[in-house]
């Protein structure tokens, strides 16, 4: 998708959070009679009580002006409508996301509706709104009196161009079942696809706000599946979660758009460094210990049972890697699937943020150094900003990233 250029608006043109805990339900498209800078300008004017979450120009190019968490103030007044999905009472800017599109009731160029139906099949995934025309709706739908976006919107095709991109990026396996060991991996060969709507957080668990980015922060899960890292991440209320998580057959999940943030680095005043980095979780159990009952077994610690559950046998030196770090002796070893994975899209998200591809010296990559790191750009690891933590630990591959 066409990356997404944060403006912001007035604070008086917008509200912060959605009155009365309604989520989207409904997408409403607008068109603004004007230019890009034109409709910019409105919604800065702190008395024009304007604004759209978003805005697709002709060219393609998308700028956000409120988060989707936010109340924009696009679709307000109701008179004669012919949407039937209206709450009694409920102001419609409370339950919908607003996008403007660039120019008058005119043709629409290929390139404005290819990046308003991606952003549509985005919205709608985060929010679970259905792809039709009950839910997707013109602004005249609300306000009869207004000829918005006009009888030249495409809204068929932009609904169908939006079903083919939500398709493209679903991914017909899902592994969230599979055991621990014994997974069927998919080929080395195959290039790594992204699962855009099996694992994602809605939107209120993420903060919905663009910032530059210049860092990839990977993390391992110390688990044993995707779900259960995103389980947990949903039920804390603290926006905590990493952009993607790598499963182990090297399934790659985006959990939300990498554009936006959320705390994974669990460092006091580094907000500065969550907002800039992309993290991204890796499916591993990290640190094992040999079993008190049988010494020959190695165990990992899930939640609730202290190394108490078995991982592998001594004999299964594949399984693991054999050295001292921050006081553990044996780690977890990464699926190859996996690797060429993470490769893949650690490669992919450095594309499309313009991220270096540069990795630490190889003596600072488990290093805790906050001075090291505060100015750091590329791909760096949880450990190079917790001094508590093991991850990415030291039976990862840097050389499988190719950098």
């Amino acid at each position: 998708m066409t990356p997404i250029r944060w403006v912001g608006c007035a604070p008086r043109n917008f509200l912060k959070g959605r009155p009365g805990g309604h989520a989207p339900r409904a997408i409403v498209l607008h068109r603004t009679g004007g230019s890009l800078r034109e409709i910019g300008r409105r919604f800065s004017n702190p008395i024009s009580s304007l604004s759209s979450h978003y805005v697709v120009g002709r060219d393609g190019s998308i700028e956000q002006y409120v988060a989707e968490a936010d109340a924009a103030f696009h679709a307000g007044i109701i008179l004669n409508p012919t949407w039937t999905r209206l709450t009694p009472k409920v102001n419609p800017n409370f339950y919908t996301v607003g996008i403007e599109h660039e120019g008058g009731d005119d043709d629409w160029p290929d390139a404005q509706r290819t990046a308003s139906a991606a952003l549509i099949a985005e919205v709608a995934a985060r929010w679970s709104i259905p792809l039709a025309a009950a839910h997707v709706i013109p602004h005249s739908a609300i306000r009869a009196s207004v000829a918005c976006p006009g009888p030249s919107c495409p809204l068929d095709d932009l609904l169908a161009r939006a079903q083919r991109s939500l398709d493209d990026a679903a991914v017909l396996i899902s592994t969230d079942e599979m055991e621990l060991a014994g997974r069927t991996a998919r080929p080395a060969s195959a290039a790594p696809r992204i699962d855009r709507t099996g694992l994602s957080l809605s939107a209120d668990q993420y903060y919905g706000q663009v910032w530059p980015k210049d860092l990839i922060v990977l993390h391992f899960t110390a688990g044993g599946t995707a779900r259960s890292a995103v389980d947990t991440w949903r039920s804390n209320p603290e926006h905590v979660a990493t952009a993607y998580v790598v499963d182990l057959d090297g399934t790659i999940y985006e959990v939300f758009p990498p554009r936006f943030w959320a705390y994974h680095l669990g460092v006091k005043g580094a907000t500065a460094h969550e907002r800039r980095s992309i993290g991204i979780e890796i499916v591993n159990v990290g640190p094992l210990q040999r079993s008190a009952e049988d010494p020959a077994t190695l165990n990992w610690w899930p939640p609730g049972n202290s190394w108490g559950k078995r991982y592998c046998s001594l004999d299964e030196s594949s399984r693991y890697l054999q050295v001292t770090y921050r006081d553990k002796h044996y780690f977890a070893t990464f699926p190859e699937a996996q690797l060429d994975a993470v490769s893949g899209l650690v490669a992919q998200v450095c594309d499309e943020f313009n991220i270096p591809r540069l990795l630490p010296r190889a003596d600072d990559r488990l290093a805790c150094s906050p001075a090291t790191f505060a100015g750091f750009k590329g791909i760096a690891t949880h450990a190079n900003f917790r001094p508590d933590k093991w991850d990415i630990g030291p039976a990862f591959g840097w050389d499988r990233l190719g950098l």
